[in-house]
């Protein structure tokens, strides 16, 4: 069975004002290796805490990437900060441009 493959904040990670990008200060960050379904790239848990974290950067590279989840996408589209919903939307707008959703991703 394929596992995730995201990095999870720590508590430091979560209760520092501006973390670094992730996976690259260890005391932030920490890989993930739970088991996730074919085709999946993060696990449920690991999507949550990134879309809920405190720095804004940390959501908007979420908002950017290319096979971030339908559901995280609607939550960042809901995003308090204009920004990273306007790259939220972004996503949303390609994906559709392109037909949709990518296959294993919602």
């Amino acid at each position: 069975m394929p596992r995730c493959r995201s990095w999870r904040p720590t508590r430091v990670g979560l209760q520092t004002p501006q973390s670094s990008a992730p996976g690259t200060d260890r005391r932030q960050w920490r890989r993930c290796r739970a088991k996730v379904e074919p085709g999946q790239v993060r696990c449920a848990e690991c999507a949550r805490a990134l879309v809920e974290h405190p720095d804004v950067e940390v959501r908007r590279m979420v908002a950017m990437e290319v096979d971030v989840s339908r559901q995280a996408l609607e939550v960042l589209l809901c995003d308090p900060d204009a920004l990273v919903a306007a790259c939220a939307a972004q996503t949303a707008g390609a994906r559709d441009a392109e037909g949709g959703a990518r296959v294993g991703q919602d």
